[in-house]
């Protein structure tokens, strides 16, 4: 890295995430190294700071009919 990185601010707000925008000078051909250890070091950081970084997450209900829950594996479940 050349320089200091320059974080021109908020790029995008999401449901899960925070997008920054930054410039980073890199040597030609290494930009690509570099922001994989750049990100590596952000997310090193985010932990021991005990941030934790979102995800999203969605909640599925299954309903039935109960004529077919008499069915269990292809098989019709015995009543006892």
């Amino acid at each position: 890295i050349w320089g200091r990185p320059e974080v021109l601010g908020v790029e995008n707000l999401d449901n899960s995430a925070i997008v920054l925008r930054m410039l980073v000078k890199t040597r030609p051909l290494t930009q690509w190294q570099v922001s994989r250890i750049f990100r590596k070091k952000i997310k090193e950081a985010f932990d021991l700071a005990g941030i934790q970084i979102p995800f999203p997450q969605q909640v599925v209900t299954l309903k039935a009919d109960p004529e077919l829950l008499k069915y269990i594996g292809g098989r019709e479940k015995q009543n006892d």
